[in-house]
């Protein structure tokens, strides 16, 4: 729910059966002739559908996401996991096909902003992106004082490349 949202979060099915409760009202009330009843409950069973195709899309918006990609987000936002895993190419393996786009901009955001120097055993595997190219810029670009960023990049670019350029 986006924040000042006022509608409850219920499940589905509670917006299910109050839209059923709501058309049986409606026609109850058409039975018995009560127009003004009938206008209300049938506002509400309208509220209900409205409701449930709402929560239903949101529900197919927040799908389960693979493991790799709970992994990867985990790893990266919390600081002591990532002083003590590292980030495997293969784990990109495990990535979705419908979340793969999401996955890799945020790897990319991540690995240019300067902080998340570890993922880049991840940027050779990324397709949208250049991952080796951005290794390369970052291999150069590494100060004297960076010596553990030039290592990093040098060490994923000889794995992948082969060039005697960047063996450790």
């Amino acid at each position: 729910m986006l924040k000042g949202d006022t509608v409850l979060n219920f499940s589905r099915e509670y917006y299910f059966f109050g839209a059923l409760l709501m058309l049986a009202g409606s026609v109850f009330f058409v039975w018995l002739k009560h127009w003004v009843l009938f206008a209300c409950c049938a506002g509400a069973f309208v509220l209900f559908v409205v409701m449930f195709v709402k929560s239903y899309v949101k529900a197919k918006k927040e799908a389960k996401h693979s493991n790799a990609f709970k992994q990867i987000k985990l790893i990266a936002t919390d600081g002591q996991r990532r002083a003590y895993q590292t980030f495997y190419p293969s784990l990109l393996d495990g990535i979705e096909d419908w979340e793969r786009e999401e996955i890799e901009d945020y790897i990319w955001e991540c690995f240019n902003s300067g902080h998340y120097w570890d993922m880049a055993p991840l940027l050779p595997k990324l397709t949208k992106y250049d991952g080796i190219d951005a290794l390369k810029k970052g291999y150069s670009s590494a100060g004297i004082d960076e010596d553990w960023k030039r290592g990093e990049c040098a060490w994923v670019l000889y794995r992948v490349t082969g060039d005697e350029q960047y063996k450790i």
